[in-house]
């Protein structure tokens, strides 16, 4: 969530504590982290002309149309599935996408993994081993990415792909990111930096919004990023390594972390997660508003409000300590 992150505070009191405190000071961009963590959370035969007998063929009965044969249940299973397969993109998800020794398997990116965990995850139903898929990954722009880009984090694009068990790692990885690349120039984003600043965006769009916000959140980042510093505490976590840490005043102040957004204007060198094509979609064509803020105020339905302003952004912010305060048992309190 853009400026208005907490710090591991659970308890409306805390929240509440520190939201008078950061108001006195000006602090308003670290009130609303808890916030963050609720989560704003694919012919017919032609008909032949009827034969008319001829003169040599008197008495001769005539052939009746041969009776068209229905598909059987099989194949219109097989016809079934392959539209399944084929994502709203036309990508054909039953492809094998890298060819090699051993039996054909199937694996599945989700968006927000992170490609630590997705190399984990070959690594148990290949013949190679995460650190294989690590050091594959080492060199971004081995697979086509621009000469800045720090890894593949981001471009191992979620869908479902076939391989063999044992094809080689490069390979595999290449099809990942051809898949984001294809899926790029489907919504019209062809150029390798403007790319690269789509799926930074959209990363950050995924792990703060819910999907029917992610225009509008869009916007904000695209308003922030224009004028100065994000100040979002998962992009600092990125690059601590943690997405669990609870950030303290020491980590935000640190500049020689690239992605603490709270130190570097703009957005952070890459993407920190890995985006949904409607991410993509959000983050190529942001909402047109003057927000610069929002929160969420109901952590059991996912409402989020948006402010233009510092002091609209912390009344917000209040009316989600309010809403912990009736509903102490709410999991996003």
């Amino acid at each position: 969530m853009i400026s208005g992150q907490t710090i591991g505070i659970r308890s409306a009191a805390g929240i509440t504590a520190l939201l008078l405190t950061l108001t006195a000071c000006g602090g308003f961009d670290e009130v609303m982290e808890e916030t963050e963590q609720a989560e704003f959370e694919r012919s017919e035969p032609e008909e032949s002309e009827a034969g008319t007998p001829g003169p040599d063929a008197e008495g001769t009965e005539e052939e009746e149309p041969a009776e068209e044969t229905p598909p059987s249940e099989s194949e219109e299973e097989d016809a079934e599935s392959t539209s399944e397969e084929e994502d709203e993109d036309g990508v054909d998800e039953s492809e094998v996408v890298a060819e090699g020794p051993g039996e054909l398997v199937t694996f599945e990116v989700e968006a927000l993994d992170w490609n630590e965990d997705v190399f984990d995850a070959l690594g148990e139903i290949t013949g190679h081993s995460g650190a294989d898929y690590r050091a594959a990954a080492g060199n971004p722009s081995d697979y086509g990415l621009p000469a800045d880009a720090p890894d593949l984090q981001g471009y191992l694009t979620p869908g479902e792909y076939r391989f063999n068990e044992g094809a080689e790692p490069e390979d595999l990885l290449q099809a990942m990111v051809n898949r984001t690349y294809d899926r790029l120039a489907g919504i019209g984003v062809t150029d390798r930096d403007e790319q690269h600043e789509v799926v930074t965006m959209a990363s950050l769009i995924e792990d703060e919004a819910m999907p029917e916000q992610y225009p509008t959140v869009a916007g904000v980042i695209e308003n922030r990023a224009g004028d100065g510093l994000l100040q979002i505490d998962t992009t600092v976590r990125y690059g601590l390594g943690d997405l669990d840490r609870v950030l303290t005043n020491d980590d935000r102040a640190d500049a020689s972390n690239p992605y603490n957004t709270y130190q570097h204007p703009g957005l952070p060198p890459g993407p920190i997660t890995t985006p949904s094509v409607e991410a993509l979609e959000a983050a190529a064509d942001p909402e047109a508003h003057g927000y610069y803020y929002w929160t969420k105020v109901n952590p059991d339905t996912n409402e989020a409000k948006f402010a233009a302003d510092e002091t609209t952004h912390l009344q917000n912010a209040q009316e989600f300590v309010e809403y912990c305060e009736q509903n102490p048992s709410s999991d996003g309190c």
